[in-house]
Formats: C-alpha cells, sequence, structure tokens
C-alpha cells in the first residue's frame, strides 16, 4: 500500500536563489511534500517547531551542525541532511554516530539528493 500521506521538507540555506531551486527541484520529483524553506539558522529552528517536518536540509554555513542539533533534540522524528560544499568526509568523522544526520556535498546534489529524501521519508 502506497502512504498518500503528506511529508514536511524544511529547507534552512541562505541563498535564496539556492534555496526557491531546491524546492522547486524536490517538488517536480516526490509527490506528496510540502516544502517550506528560510534563509537562516534560528528561523529555522523556529519554523521546525511550527511545522514539525519529517526532514530538514540545512546549510552547514548556518551553524548546521547546531541547528540540527537542537531541532533533532526537540523533534526526534525530523531527520537532519547537513548540505556542504567540502567533502562530506570530514563532516561524517564529527557526526558523533548520530543517525539522524547525514551530510551531502551540494555539488552533488543532482544525482544524489532525491535518493537520499526517499530512504529518510
Amino acid at each position: 500500500m502506497v502512504s498518500t500521506q503528506i511529508k514536511k521538507i524544511l529547507i534552512i540555506d541562505g541563498h535564496d536563489e539556492f534555496r526557491r531551486s531546491l524546492i522547486n527541484y524536490i517538488k517536480r520529483k516526490i509527490v506528496n511534500v510540502k516544502i517550506f524553506g528560510v534563509s537562516s539558522g534560528d528561523r529555522g529552528i523556529k519554523e521546525a517547531l511550527k511545522e514539525h517536518p519529517d526532514i530538514a536540509l540545512i546549510d552547514i554555513e548556518l551553524e548546521g551542525l547546531r541547528v540540527a542539533a537542537s531541532i533533532s533534540e526537540k523533534l526526534a522524528q525530523c531527520k537532519s541532511i547537513i548540505l556542504t560544499n567540502e567533502g562530506v568526509e570530514v563532516y561524517q568523522k564529527r557526526r558523533r554516530d548520530n543517525s539522524t544526520f547525514v551530510f551531502m556535498d551540494k555539488n552533488k546534489i543532482i544525482e544524489e539528493l532525491i535518493p537520499i529524501i526517499e530512504r529518510q521519508l
């Protein structure tokens, strides 16, 4: 049986054009999803508490690790995908076995994002 429940994705990224493009890309690829975005980490935490997303995509440059930790502390069901411009290996070592954090290189979004989101949902 296919779930028709609408899933929620929060995008926290300070680059407006990138955030809008990412929202449009995900909407084209995944059905039954509500996507919303904000431009700062603190606004992202507030929005997460209001909307209770299933997944949060968080730019590492917006204190992504702190924001992800804060969200997962308050919303255990929310999976965080940390977006970085650098190789993800550096961050994965710092992950401390927290299974709610997944790291993704922004340069590989087209190839890797949708499968990662689908696994998290």
